[in-house]
């Protein structure tokens, strides 16, 4: 890999990939067709925007209508709501992460 982020895909001896020229991701996904800039953070991925739900959202969507009634055919509430629970905090942290509200590890040390 080029300090720049791209890939030498000849330095490895595999064919360069279809549609790729050694670009870096910025240099190819920058606009998009309609000319929109499809640049997002990692806090836009995960918490979302006005105009995208995020992966959280997405996430407590799919527990809510799918996973959710399926397991209460099987466990009981107290387990249902235990590991609801569980996955409540785990997100909290992942969410908070990606804001930047609770630094990681590496930033930790970093500025400490």
């Amino acid at each position: 890999m080029d300090l720049n982020g791209s890939i030498d895909f000849a330095l490895n001896g595999s064919n360069l990939p279809k549609g790729c020229d050694g670009k870096t991701v910025e240099e190819i996904n920058d606009v998009d067709d309609h000319g929109i800039d499809q640049r997002y953070t990692i806090c836009r991925i995960i918490n979302g925007s006005e105009k995208f739900p995020g992966l959280i959202k997405l996430i407590i969507k799919v527990l809510a209508t799918e996973l959710i009634p399926q397991a209460l055919e099987t466990s009981t509430k107290e387990q249902i709501i235990d590991d609801v629970l569980r996955l409540k905090y785990y997100l909290f942290l992942i969410a908070a992460r990606a804001s930047g509200d609770i630094p990681t590890t590496a930033h930790w040390i970093r500025t400490r």
